[in-house]
């Protein structure tokens, strides 16, 4: 909010019932005051012709400075020569018109100069120095006697000035700096209606990578599911047609048998992926024994014998629920994957803590594959989505493999709420 300060709107007071702008008001005023002056000036005294014409000059002038007041301000040394040029205006009418009252008009100086001076010490200086002027001034027309008998109205009227004045530029010096708080503020909500407009494109575009992201993942967990076993049983059914068709029947039963059992297995990975995408986040505390429902649930279905082994002595009742939750899928694709291609005749899953973070492994001793090829190209995407889940959840995973040596899968999530979980 720099620059606050910056000049105010301009000033408007109600004159019969309408706006007028207080500047032109004061300028009215100026000019009625020297009108004023002058009339009185020639009617009370013995001016002949050329005198009036002069004093009527002298009062041009003065109104014409006056008029021309807002170009001095901000430049001290401008301002300087008008106050003085205006003061020695205002004595030669006092010598002209042999009037003191004309001296008043030095009153009016001393608003304009109190407006247009900035320091305090200056706006002394300058109600002392119109004092100095108003006894001088009453001197030459009147003597000693006059000085003393105006310098009382002198003073109060300057003081008086002085002061109203200088409360009324503190106020309009307040008003410009709240107007320019207001402006600042203005701007600041408009930058906050920008960023919010901005942050809803954001949201839009977030929420539309989450849907594509989950989009790829049902569909990793359909080919590697649904897909391959449906294709693996349609060929093996043509076999068995082909095998009718030769009056073959002890072979078609055979493979009829096969086609059995690949259906049920893959109607086994259908239901533990439907299971995986309606799972519900671990309770805090049931971390463990989540896992181990885990391990024997896969057990159950695949056959293959998996043991959970927990490492370090720690408790698990701090683990926040979104780190349960991600380490618990993290753990059923891994082992979906080893129902699904290792081949395996054991598996085991161990969990432990390094640091800040939680450290996830599923081991199997199947056939294993050449870690050198990708995921991809081998068909397993289940592993690219166990790759993308950790990077979601800002962790890592690593894997190692052989060919007949087994596979090892490392996942390492960091111990705080994962943007996954929470996304989900």
């Amino acid at each position: 909010m720099a620059n606050v300060e910056r000049p105010p709107t301009p000033m408007h007071v109600r004159l019969l019932g309408r706006p007028v702008e207080a500047a032109s008001l004061f300028f009215l005023v100026v000019y009625v005051v020297l009108a004023f002056i002058y009339y009185t000036a020639i009617t009370a005294g013995s001016l002949d012709l050329p005198g009036k014409a002069l004093l009527a000059a002298l009062f041009v002038v003065q109104a014409l400075l006056h008029h021309s007041v807002n170009r001095w301000g901000g430049r001290p040394r401008l301002t300087l020569y008008y106050l003085a040029v205006q003061a020695a205006l205002v004595l030669a009418s006092v010598l002209v018109a042999q009037q003191w009252f004309v001296a008043t008009l030095l009153f009016g100086l001393v608003g304009e100069g109190i407006g247009l001076l900035p320091e305090p010490h200056a706006r002394l200086a300058l109600a002392g120095a119109v004092l100095l002027e108003w006894m001088l001034c009453t001197y030459l027309v009147g003597g000693l006697t006059t000085v003393w008998s105006t310098l009382p109205l002198g003073v109060a009227v300057i003081a008086f000035v002085a002061l109203y004045v200088g409360y009324l530029v503190m106020q309009e010096r307040e008003r410009g700096r709240v107007e320019g708080l207001l402006r600042a503020v203005e701007r600041a909500n408009a930058e906050l209606a920008t960023a919010h407009r901005q942050l809803e494109v954001y949201a839009t575009r977030v929420e539309a990578l989450t849907v594509n992201q989950e989009r790829q993942r049902l569909a990793r967990e359909l080919h590697d599911t649904l897909a391959q076993g449906l294709a693996g049983i349609i060929m093996q059914l043509e076999a068995v047609d082909n095998l009718l068709a030769k009056d073959n029947a002890d072979k078609a039963r055979q493979v009829a048998g096969q086609a059995l059992e690949r259906a049920r297995g893959a109607l086994s990975e259908a239901r533990q992926s439907i299971q995986t995408l309606r799972a519900a986040p671990a309770p805090e505390g049931n971390f463990l024994a989540a896992l181990q429902r885990e391990v024997e649930r896969f057990g159950a279905a695949s056959g293959v014998p998996c043991a959970l082994s927990v490492e370090g002595g720690e408790s698990w009742d701090s683990l926040p629920a979104g780190v349960a939750q991600d380490g618990l899928r993290v753990v059923r694709e891994g082992l979906a994957n080893v129902a699904r291609h290792a081949h395996a005749s054991h598996a085991s899953v161990t969990v432990g803590r390094e640091g800040r973070e939680l450290v996830l492994a599923v081991r199997d001793d199947g056939v294993g594959f050449d870690a050198s090829v990708s995921a991809e190209r081998l068909g397993h995407f289940g592993l690219l989505g166990l790759e993308e889940r950790a990077r979601l959840a800002g962790g890592s995973m690593s894997l190692t493999s052989s060919l007949g040596q087994g596979a090892t899968l490392v996942v390492r999530l960091p111990l705080a709420e994962s943007l996954l979980a929470v996304s989900e």
